[in-house]
């Protein structure tokens, strides 16, 4: 049921809930400015650990001003219900955007991940773990900026109000591998959260899921994901390894921050535009180098000078050989140069790419040699073969892949 007013404010419809609340379209009785206000549901109020968490998102909440975190305007009891009146933001969830478009455009994803970071700095500075991060606390406004809500389940780093050893909090598809395994989470937790989020809007699925989410929790403490290139090959590469390295089970080789994420992230732009100009630029100049051959037809071309700068040089070239010419006429000087090609040609064909089923080979060997060259079997031959041809070789690597 619906109810009329809370506090000041007139409700006028249900906008969604959660585990912590239901959220309602507000309007101040006397301002008439318009709210989304949150109310914690009367059979939680009952509970007094209920409603130190529920106070615990209100502090949480005040301590973050930043442009992309829904802002607390006011909280309050009224009669009994526990609320809080907060920015209303008319926008749509990423998870329905999800639902409703699927894959999300790279660049776009680059974007809105910017702006998650900015976010997650402000919370960080604050002291504070969002825990929860996921599409549907994700919503998109109108202008395309981001907005974080929902810190129900936030952890303050200098409290320890709420917090249990070996309790897992959050949501199974985007919780960290340390949360799946119930230890302490710390920032880089939300790191991972949101390598999984940027998964999903990559790909249209998150990197994890199962029937249970107690599968998808062993997926995230001992599973291996697909690198999002195998599902969207025109990703670029970079983009793909800033994804892998934030679901990262080991919370060292994450990035240490949001903002180091969010400088590697727009450093993607920059290396994709000069990548692109370079190939501008080479295509450039050989079109240019054949338009100006083919206009030395005309006299009064260009390419005319050129052609006639080109014979004149040659003729000078004929009348008085320089150096290198005297040379290159030298029969030995030429049999040098042919045994220095093939030496080339022989260390160019050892070192050329090795098939897969030496890759295999390689890896298998490292792998028997023992743990110490485990990592190097399964960043160099294992997980390279399972990215280019899961289908040939999951069956193959995978027990050792878990092993290790």
């Amino acid at each position: 049921m619906i109810p009329e007013k809370v506090g000041p404010y007139i409700i006028e419809r249900k906008i969604g809930s959660g585990g912590m609340g239901t959220v309602y379209l507000g309007r101040h009785a006397e301002t008439g400015k318009v709210v989304a206000v949150k109310i914690l549901p009367a059979s939680l109020a009952r509970e007094d650990g209920f409603v130190l968490r529920f106070t615990r998102e209100i502090e949480a909440m005040r301590k973050l001003k930043n442009p992309h975190v829904v802002e607390v305007y006011e909280s309050g009891v009224d009669d009994e219900t526990y609320y809080y009146a907060m920015e209303y933001v008319d926008g749509i969830t990423l998870s329905k955007w999800i639902r409703e478009n699927g894959r999300m455009h790279w660049k776009d994803v680059i974007n809105y991940s910017v702006q998650i970071c900015s976010a997650l700095k402000a919370a960080h500075d604050a002291g504070i773990v969002h825990r929860d991060l996921k599409p549907s606390n994700l919503l998109i406004t109108k202008d395309n900026q981001i907005k974080l809500l929902d810190f129900g389940v936030a952890q303050v780093f200098a409290s320890t109000k709420l917090t249990k050893t070996g309790g897992i909090i959050g949501t199974a598809e985007y919780m960290s591998s340390e949360q799946a395994q119930g230890r302490r989470t710390t920032k880089k937790s939300d790191i991972y959260s949101l390598g999984a989020v940027m998964y999903a809007l990559l790909t249209g699925r998150p990197p994890y899921s199962g029937k249970t989410s107690m599968e998808v929790i062993q997926k995230h403490k001992f599973g291996q994901f697909d690198a999002p290139r195998l599902f969207v090959p025109e990703i670029p590469h970079w983009l793909d390894e800033v994804v892998c390295k934030c679901l990262e089970k080991d919370p060292d080789k994450r990035f240490p921050d949001a903002y180091v994420l969010s400088r590697r992230l727009k450093e993607i732009l920059k290396k994709v535009e000069l990548s692109r100009q370079e190939k501008t630029a080479a295509s450039g100049t050989l079109d240019g180098t054949a338009e100006t051959i083919v206009a030395g037809d005309d006299p009064n071309a260009v390419g005319g000078t050129l052609m006639r700068d080109l014979v004149r040089a040659e003729i000078e070239c004929a009348q008085s050989k320089p150096l290198v010419s005297q040379l290159l006429d030298n029969t030995f000087v030429l049999i040098a140069m042919l045994i220095l090609l093939i030496l080339g040609g022989v260390w160019w064909f050892n070192s050329a790419d090795i098939t897969p089923e030496q890759k295999y080979e390689k890896g298998v060997t490292l792998y028997q040699k023992g743990k110490l060259y485990w990592p190097q079997a399964r960043d160099e031959y294992l997980l390279p073969l399972l990215r280019e041809d899961p289908e040939t070789w999951a069956s193959k690597v995978d027990d050792m892949l878990m092993e290790i």
